[in-house]
Formats: structure tokens, sequence, C-alpha cells
């Protein structure tokens, strides 16, 4: 990237998403997936305890980057991962070497553990989730940090301007 373009925003399908896991060895596949279900920052995801998963919610302590504690609401397939692997039990150097085997065999070698995050970010903006909801779960300290994923819904804009009246006149 060019020094005054430093964003760069990478979104996986859920079908790159899929590859991507498949080509990672069980666990790693696990985490994989975990983490483009909840949205959580790589070191959030590796200090998860079986503890922290509480009626389907996952609840961060104010061991994240914002400092404060949030409640991740867990799809079945997340909540399913957590049940079966957590803890984790690999260290992020572990989970870095085995993510970039991963990438490199699903031919993503340019994917960031982070790009997950994005990821999930983006699902729920296509899937008309309001910007408010995305900010929440992902711990965002604002809603203009979040706002980078504004683009991805469209839609909203198309359905207010249906929303002006019709003038007459013009057919």
């Amino acid at each position: 990237l060019l020094p005054e373009n430093t964003d760069r925003h990478v979104y996986l399908t859920p079908a790159e998403a899929d590859r991507l896991a498949k080509a990672a060895d069980p666990l790693t596949a696990d985490m994989i997936r975990f983490a483009a279900l909840t949205g959580l920052r790589r070191g959030e995801l590796l200090a998860l305890r079986p503890e922290q998963v509480v009626d389907g919610m996952l609840l961060l302590d104010t061991a994240t980057k914002s400092g404060r504690p949030r409640g991740v609401p867990l799809p079945p397939q997340a909540a399913a991962i957590a049940r079966k692997r957590l803890p984790w039990g690999v260290t992020a150097a572990t989970l870095r070497k085995r993510y970039q085997r991963a990438r490199i065999a699903a031919g993503m070698p340019t994917v960031r553990w982070h790009d997950l995050r994005h990821t999930y970010a983006s699902w729920l903006v296509q899937a008309g989730q309001p910007l408010t909801a995305v900010r929440d779960l992902l711990g965002h300290s604002s809603l203009a940090v979040t706002h980078r994923y504004a683009h991805l819904a469209p839609a909203h804009l198309r359905e207010a301007v249906s929303t002006l009246p019709r003038l007459g006149g013009v057919r």
C-alpha cells in the first residue's frame, strides 16, 4: 500500500472462509471458523476459557483492546466449537505457523488473521445489521471506527430514498 493509503480491507465470502478452514489442521480450522463467526481479535480468542461461555453468550472481560467488557452472542456453530475446543491449548506463535500453512495451502497467502474479524463485520453489515450493533459486537470505541463497513450495505440507502414523496409532472 502507498504511504497515504494504509487502510487494507479484505472480506472473505463464506465459501472463501470455508476453503481456508478446510486447508488447515482440525484445531486451526475450528479456530478460523470461530474467529469468522465471532469477530474476536486473535489475542481475545487465544485467551478464552470455557467459563466465559454463558447461556450462548461469550463474556469478554476488560482484557480487551478497548479495556471494556462486552458480550458476544454465539451462533450455534461457534457455540459447538467452544464446547468442543476451549481452552484452545495453543500459543500465538503456534497459531501463526499453522495459519500460515493453511492460507498458503488454500491459495490465499495474503489473507491475515485480522481479516477474519473484518469478514465477520462485513457479513453482519451485508445482512442489514445496524452499524451500532456491529460496533458493540466488535467492541469498537466509537461508531467512526465501525463506519469503514458502511459501504457494504447500500440497500439501506435505496430504502431511504424510496420513502421520498412522488412529485407531479414527472413520470
